[in-house]
Parts: C-alpha cells; structure tokens; sequence
C-alpha cells in the first residue's frame, strides 16, 4: 500500500508541475503510469526494493514508522 501511495505522490507532484491537472486524460495517464511502475518495477522485486523505494521517497525515520505502524495492526 505504502509503494502505491509513494507513487501516486509522484504522479500528483507531476500533474501540479506539468499543467495536467487541468487535463484529465494527461493526469490519468500519469497516475496509471505511477501504479504500473510501483507494480511493476518495485511491488515485484521484493521487500528490499520496496524498502528502498520508500526510504527514496518518504527517508528513513518516515518509512520506519509506517513498518512499525504496520506491524502493530492486526
């Protein structure tokens, strides 16, 4: 979960930067993209390259409490 939201951060950063916000088709295309690439290219190469991804895009103390957050939900 925290992956696709990492990614879906990127893709808003993208539309805000890019004007396509304004473009619905463009600011899907985006975020389609940012969820084929957290899949793809991080969800499937397992739990270090998911662990990097986010301490990338969040840092270290950030990604730690979501783990632990995480670990402490039943």
């Amino acid at each position: 979960m925290a992956v696709h939201e990492g990614a879906a951060s990127y893709a808003s950063a993208a539309c805000n930067a890019t004007g396509a916000v304004d473009d619905e088709a463009t600011a899907d295309a985006l975020y389609d993209e940012a969820g084929r690439q957290a899949a793809d290219d991080v969800n499937n190469r397992g739990l270090a390259h998911q662990v990097s991804y986010l301490v990338a895009q969040y840092g270290a103390a950030e990604v730690e409490h979501l783990i632990r957050e995480a670990a402490s939900t039943p």
